[in-house]
């Protein structure tokens, strides 16, 4: 096994034990509106359901491979409690006033850069290189969630 696969195997299970301390702090219900809460529960569940089929159907066991594993189960049994708590705990009333928001069509470049970063990443050769695509397009992608919606200005 090499080490970037040991390094992802690790990172799954830092993902798992990161969606259950969320948990136990209590963030299904701290969340703006119990509609926003119920779709990052689904979109944990779905994403993290997937990674744990690639890692059994992938990997030789190993305990590099059992630590991706239970990160991946971890995280699948975590996003059913969070849509659990959000959808049993959280009555329809208590959600915040929603916010006016601009959208920032500009915004829209960084999720093409994000596209292309990833594209680059899939084509490049060496692991390294891979590693490194893939973090940028993910720093690209977290700033266009944070750019594409902005508070209007006050003037």
């Amino acid at each position: 096994m090499t080490t970037l696969e040991i390094l992802g195997n690790l990172l799954s299970a830092a993902v798992g034990v990161a969606l259950l301390v969320a948990l136990a702090l209590g963030e299904p219900l701290k969340a703006r509106s119990r509609r926003s809460s119920l779709v990052f529960g689904a979109s944990i569940f779905v994403s993290s359901l997937a990674m744990l089929v690639n890692r059994i159907l992938e990997n030789p066991p190993g305990i590099w491979w059992w630590f991706g594993v239970g990160g991946m189960a971890a995280a699948v049994i975590g996003s059913v409690v969070w849509l659990f708590l959000a959808a049993r705990n959280w009555s329809k009333g208590e959600d915040l006033p929603p916010q006016r928001l601009r959208f920032q069509p500009a915004a829209l470049l960084l999720l093409l850069l994000g596209d292309a970063a990833l594209l680059a990443a899939f084509r490049a050769e060496t692991p390294a290189v891979k590693v490194l695509l893939v973090l940028l397009a993910c720093l690209v992608l977290f700033a266009f969630t944070q750019l594409v919606w902005v508070k209007p200005r006050t003037t």
